[in-house]
């Protein structure tokens, strides 16, 4: 009995760090990645749109913002430095 206590504190133990892992590690380098990527489409899209910009050129300032409004879409706004 004393041996399935201890299997069940181990799988317990072992779920949450892997959640912890998913939740504080993995999720937001995935949603990060996914905003960069998004973001520079769109600023590219963008710069297209309006000064009809040649060979994919784009305003980082643009890009930015358009990064900054995904992290906080996708729940990250915590991570958000004003530098």
């Amino acid at each position: 009995m004393e041996n399935r206590f201890r299997w069940a504190v181990l799988v317990v133990f072992v779920i949450s760090v892997l959640g912890w892992f998913y939740w504080f590690q993995y999720r937001p380098a995935d949603i990060r990645k996914d905003c960069t990527a998004s973001s520079r489409e769109r600023a590219q899209q963008h710069g297209k749109e309006q000064g009809g910009l040649k060979n994919d050129l784009y305003n980082p300032q643009t890009q930015q913002g358009m990064y900054r409004e995904c992290l906080q879409q996708n729940g990250l706004n915590i991570y958000i430095d004003d530098a």
